[in-house]
């Protein structure tokens, strides 16, 4: 049977036809703008029908990228791999370029309909229907990217899908929770609105948006904008023009509950079905999908611009990438976004392994602490106020650490006083807590710390302002009881930087730099669980060639280069594989590793190559990837996830394309064979 993902849902729609055309008693307010529907429509202006990407087959679907730049979207056109393929297409030169087909593995001979995206873009949420790995006909899947290429969609599984439709999914901004519609047994209505976020990194089971967003009539497509606070939907049951309306609503951040729908009125929509949308970072337009007369064929997307009373709230993008201060290489960090008027962490971000960039929304009306670290560097931050009055902004910033090195000088930007004072403020504690515990972390460190002026005011009070505030910093840190045999501290003045107020706030600055380092904190190589197991089971997982690797936790272990090579200078790569394989797998119970009458042992492997930088590094390196098997030995498409990599930025990438290439003889409990969870350490050798 061929399934169509848009003939479904016309045809759940057919099911409620009553429903759709009876009167709605339920939101007055939203009816009235309605009156004289015709007289209205007449006098605003229509919307753009894009004609750059639509063709005379159904297109429908849209959804753009946070910056604007990028859209995706669903289409039945001749030329693709089935009856409904994903395209997307770019801004160029003011205009949208042709729309290209994303092939395989998102596009098959299913019907691949309403998508999402991260506000990264490294993953892709998809309505597939018609795949014999479905629950209920349509399902919602997923892909991740792996550099420029993604990987096969799996399925959410049973818990997030169900027996009946599943589909138009909608990713929160921060990642964790995930919107979509479903006529499942249980609901308001046909159509509901659910919801569905991880705990410990796995979906939970969905729970119905509930009142006032669902009713006795049909809800749909759901889309959260990269506020957080701003929901649009489409509703057949809260008064309107027509069939399918698009509506939205707030959040009421007081009280944690969804303000009543408001109808988002003519000329997006109409007396047809008006559905399918979505709407950039900036919140200036609609992007949407209509069947409405004198199109290219069956379902169009067009776009409308946005009054003030439909937008979202304002929010600045940011897109950050981390290198070394040195190389301009791209580094694999963690990012910490802070508010800074309670220091309370808002949210914690990784940089992508190969491109080093992560991308994050600043609410507005909040001023924001960015702090970045990496293994064996110190960290680097930066702040940005973000005000309301200025509108939706795109900010871009690249980090530069330093390693963890003498003579390295770590910028304290996220250190505040007021004009002319050196006292600390209170925004200044989540930095002060950085030095504290990088001074934790390397027991033997000693830092200068090093305070600026700008040339406002005589030289001699701005040399006693820097120097008061380079002892406000060491104060603090000796407080919190770093011997003050590890700090000192000095004022130079003022300096000249030039005359804006951008080069005065950057003479306006405390420094500390690495005067002495002593030895390095090193992590134990050695594996305590590893002698503890009978000598015979050690010699057997030997010769089935099975390795692993720890799940290290970064803040307690931090490996640079150098320290990696000194471990395997000791123990060596096979050893530590060994070692650490046999750690983490007894003690994570999801492997079962005790409970199978037969383990997985690998019968085929592959080496997908050996990534240049690392070639240019002169570095090996271990990598542990954990994934499904099925039964029959195959690697589960989609399933592979890198747990741990040693050295971290290297060899991820051509890790998780190597894995799927593998064979295994599948796991045998109670003489059955089963599908199990595994890892397995991929050892990188320059020979």
């Amino acid at each position: 049977m061929k399934w169509l993902t848009i003939t479904l849902f016309i045809f759940f729609l057919t099911i409620f036809a009553q429903q759709i055309q009876v009167a709605d008693t339920i939101g007055d307010t939203t009816s009235q703008r309605a009156e004289d529907t015709t007289a209205v429509e007449q006098e605003i202006t229509a919307p753009t029908n894009i004609s750059e990407l639509n063709s005379n087959h159904s297109d429908f679907t849209p959804f753009i990228m946070p910056d604007g730049r990028t859209i995706y979207f669903s289409s039945s056109r001749a030329g693709g791999k089935g009856g409904e393929d994903i395209y997307f297409s770019t801004i160029q030169h003011g205009y949208w370029s042709k729309p290209q087909n994303l092939y395989e593995p998102i596009n098959t001979k299913y019907n691949e309909g309403a998508i999402c995206l991260s506000p990264d873009g490294d993953e892709i949420y998809i309505t597939i229907c018609g795949r014999p790995d479905s629950y209920g006909g349509c399902d919602l899947y997923i892909s991740k990217k792996q550099g420029e290429f993604w990987n096969e969609p799996r399925n959410l599984g049973k818990k997030v899908n169900s027996t009946w439709w599943d589909g138009h999914p909608c990713l929160s901004p921060t990642g964790d929770t995930l919107y979509f519609a479903s006529d499942r047994f249980g609901g308001f209505g046909g159509l509901d609105i659910y919801y569905t976020y991880k705990v410990n990194g796995e979906w939970v089971k969905p729970k119905n948006f509930g009142y006032p967003i669902n009713n006795a009539r049909d809800q749909t497509s759901p889309f959260l904008h990269i506020d957080g606070r701003t929901l649009y939907f489409s509703s057949a049951g809260h008064g309107g023009l027509g069939g399918l309306d698009v509506l939205f609503t707030r959040l009421d951040t007081v009280t944690g509950k969804w303000l009543k729908p408001q109808n988002i009125g003519p000329p997006v929509n109409t007396s047809g079905n008006d559905y399918f949308f979505s709407i950039p970072a900036a919140g200036d337009y609609i992007y949407f999908a209509s069947d409405r007369p004198a199109g290219y064929g069956g379902f169009d997307i067009y776009s409308y611009p946005l009054e003030d009373w439909q937008r979202p709230q304002v929010v600045a993008t940011l897109v950050g990438k981390v290198v070394d201060a040195e190389s301009s290489e791209p580094l694999f960090a963690s990012v910490s976004i802070e508010r800074l008027s309670d220091g309370k962490v808002i949210q914690k971000l990784e940089t992508d392994s190969l491109s080093g960039q992560f991308f994050a929304v600043l609410r507005a009306g909040e001023t924001y602490g960015i702090s970045v670290s990496a293994p064996g560097y110190a960290f680097a931050s930066e702040n940005y106020e973000i005000k309301l009055q200025e509108g939706y902004t795109e900010l871009r910033h690249i980090f530069r650490l330093r390693k963890i090195e003498v003579g390295s000088i770590v910028s304290l930007v996220n250190i505040f006083f007021d004009f002319a004072k050196y006292e600390l403020r209170d925004e200044s504690k989540p930095e002060l807590e950085r030095i504290y515990d990088l001074m934790q972390k390397y027991p033997e460190m000693k830092i200068e710390v090093q305070g600026f002026a700008d040339s406002i005011g005589s030289s001699e009070f701005n040399l006693f302002l820097s120097r008061m505030r380079a002892k406000a910093v060491y104060d603090w840190l000796i407080d919190k009881s770093i011997d003050s045999s590890r700090i000192t501290y000095v004022g130079y003045g003022e300096e000249e930087q030039g005359v804006t107020e951008e080069d005065l706030q950057m003479s306006r600055r405390v420094q500390f730099e690495i005067i002495e380092l002593g030895k390095l904190p090193m992590p134990e190589p050695q594996n305590p669980i590893l002698d503890t197991i009978p000598k015979n089971q050690k010699d057997s997982e030997s010769e089935n060639n099975i390795r692993g690797e720890l799940k290290i936790d970064l803040s307690d272990t931090t490996l640079t280069i150098s320290e990696y090579k000194q471990i395997l200078g000791s123990v060596g790569l096979d050893k530590l594989a060994d070692s650490i394989f046999t750690m983490y797998i007894i003690n994570e119970k999801e492997y079962r590793f005790g409970e199978l009458d037969e383990r997985p042992v690998a019968v085929k492997t592959a080496a997908l190559g050996y990534p240049q930088k690392a070639r240019n590094l002169g570095i090996e390196g271990i990598v542990l990837v954990e994934f499904t098997i099925d039964t029959i030995g195959n690697v589960v498409p989609g399933s592979a996830e890198i747990v741990q990599a040693i050295p971290l930025g290297i060899f991820e990438g051509v890790a998780i394309e190597s894995i799927y290439h593998w064979k295994y003889s599948p796991a045998v409990e109670k003489n059955k064979k089963v599908e199990t969870k595994w890892l397995q350490a991929l050892i990188f050798r320059k020979d």
